[in-house]
Order: structure tokens, then sequence, then C-alpha cells
């Protein structure tokens, strides 16, 4: 491509930017994967991370320290205010990393600094970085919490996912195993409030104690065996109400 037409393709998509001013990263992803194009992955932000290198060498792939899956998903990130598409991700739950594959002569992987990530997709689930507060401040970590509930509902609904690792010795051989715990936290009127049961939920929104009830004696099973679909169907139900 001729130096004078690529010069004026750049200035015609960042002048689109401009005018369009996304405001979240579901928003004219083709416009910044064309950019990205254009410059080196060693020239962007993103790429600038520490190496990272796993030091707690799981016994079996299946029981690891990452969400969901040992291997990497195609993801989306906000890194420092820029979103960038299409990349290998997956989020270390043990280390609450988020780690980026990036393959050249001498580095395979990057964990990104925490502190400017806003935001990420793994496949369909999102995760936020939160503003750490006095009601997040004991399981915090870097931030990051899956939503399950939010958009423009009264009701803001997330998880903290963290595992923790357990020795093994094989053959004089040190391996782990990783165990997942999940923590809900409810966003209500700008307050954070841990949701550990039914009693946390009804203190929390105290008008609702009847609907909360209820719902929980029509859905005992799927409290059990799925919290986060039992949650999402719960404030789902809770927000229509506000209609």
């Amino acid at each position: 491509m001729r130096p004078l037409l690529l010069l004026y393709l750049v200035c015609l998509f960042s002048s689109n930017l401009l005018v369009s001013q996304p405001n979240s990263i579901d928003k004219n992803p083709d416009y910044y994967s064309v950019l990205d194009s254009f410059s080196k992955e060693e020239n962007r932000s993103i790429y600038n991370g520490l190496e990272y290198f796993d030091i707690y060498r799981c016994w079996d792939t299946d029981n690891n320290k990452f969400y969901q899956s040992y291997n990497f998903f195609n993801g989306t990130v906000v890194y420092a205010g820029e979103p960038y598409f299409n990349l290998k991700l997956k989020y270390n739950l043990l280390d609450d990393l988020i780690i980026l594959e990036f393959v050249n002569k001498k580095v395979n992987y990057l964990q990104l600094n925490s502190s400017m990530v806003e935001s990420f997709f793994l496949g369909d689930s999102k995760f936020v970085r939160l503003t750490i507060n006095e009601g997040l401040s004991s399981f915090y970590g870097n931030g990051f919490f899956k939503e399950i509930h939010n958009a423009t509902s009264k009701y803001k609904l997330y998880v903290k996912l963290k595992k923790e690792k357990h020795k093994i010795i094989k053959d004089n051989k040190l391996y782990y195993k990783f165990s997942e715990k999940a923590t809900y936290v409810l966003c209500f009127e700008d307050q954070f409030f841990k949701i550990n049961s039914k009693k946390d939920l009804v203190k929390a929104i105290p008008i609702r104690k009847k609907e909360i009830q209820t719902f929980y004696n029509k859905n005992n099973r799927l409290y059990k065996t799925d919290k986060e679909l039992f949650y999402e169907k719960l404030f789902n139900q809770l927000n229509n109400l506000e209609k």
C-alpha cells in the first residue's frame, strides 16, 4: 500500500472514532481492529506487561488454576482505556491475574498490569474491575469480578472467583490441585453487600423480603446446582418489579 493511501486510511478511521466516541468494548470493534493492524504488536501498550511463569505445576490440566479452562479463550480487554479484540487470554484465579498469549523469540506469555485492566471478556463471560471499598476489601484481590446481573439494572450482582492450591507429592515430585471459591456481591443503592444466604439478601433489600423468600422456596434445587443462574433469574424478577 502506498504511503499516502495508508496515511489517508489511518486519518479516516481515527476521525470516525473521535466522532462515534464508543462507550463500551461492544461498539465499533472493526475500527479498533483496523487501526491495530497498522502497528506492530510490540508497540501496543498491552504487550508491555511482565513475562508470566507458571510456578505451580498442576497434577491434571482438568483441575487447574484458571477460569473454566486450562486453554486460552478468544477474548477482549479494555486496557489503559483502549479496547483490544481477538486476544488469546485466560484468567489465573489463584493469583488473580490476566494472562495474555504472546509468542515471539523470547516470550510466550505476559501477565497484564492489573491496575490498567478496566474490563475483559472471556467468551461470553464479562469481568469488570471494581473500585475497592470497605464492603469488598476482605476478598478484593486485584479487583476483578464477574458480572452476573448489571446493565441498567437497579440490582447489580457480581461474583468474586478465587482458587486455592493444595500440594500433592507424586514420584518425589511436587504438584498441585486447586479448589474454587465463589463470593457473591450485590451492589444496591451504591452499597456493596456480601451475599452468603437468603438472610443476607433480605437484610440488603428488606422491601423485597416476601418476593425473595418465595423465589428461594420455589427454586431451592436450582440454588444448590447453579447459583449464578439462580441469582440471575432472581434479580431479573426483582428488576421487573421496579418497572
